[in-house]
């Protein structure tokens, strides 16, 4: 990751992958684990699989060391991360590639 960037990375999130689905179909995650990110507030219009709008909140940075998917929780800062009631959805997810030639992913974009 760009050491500028890197450098915007202030913030701590928390996120619990998804990892399965319960006897009764609902979906069961794994324990949060702690990621450096920058967060900022933004008001941007989404539709859920279900074809509901709701509005997002916040854009998160993360360095590629955070393997975050759709779905999974997180934990914005400042809310306990023991308590699943505080924790949001990931709505998207954009993992972006360094500076040419690189071929990894640098780092994820995510929507919340």
């Amino acid at each position: 990751m760009d050491p500028t960037i890197a450098a915007t990375l202030s913030a701590t999130v928390y996120i619990a992958r998804q990892n399965g689905v319960s006897a009764s179909g609902q979906p069961t995650w794994g324990s949060p684990t702690a990621y450096p990110a920058r967060v900022e507030q933004i008001e941007r219009l989404e539709h859920t699989s279900q074809g509901q709008q709701l509005m997002t909140r916040n854009w998160v940075l993360m360095n590629s060391d955070a393997v975050v998917a759709k779905d999974d929780r997180i934990w914005l800062p400042g809310v306990d991360q023991t308590n699943a009631a505080l924790a949001r959805r990931v709505y998207e997810v954009a993992a972006l590639p360094g500076d040419p030639p690189a071929t990894t992913t640098d780092h994820f974009e995510v929507i919340v």
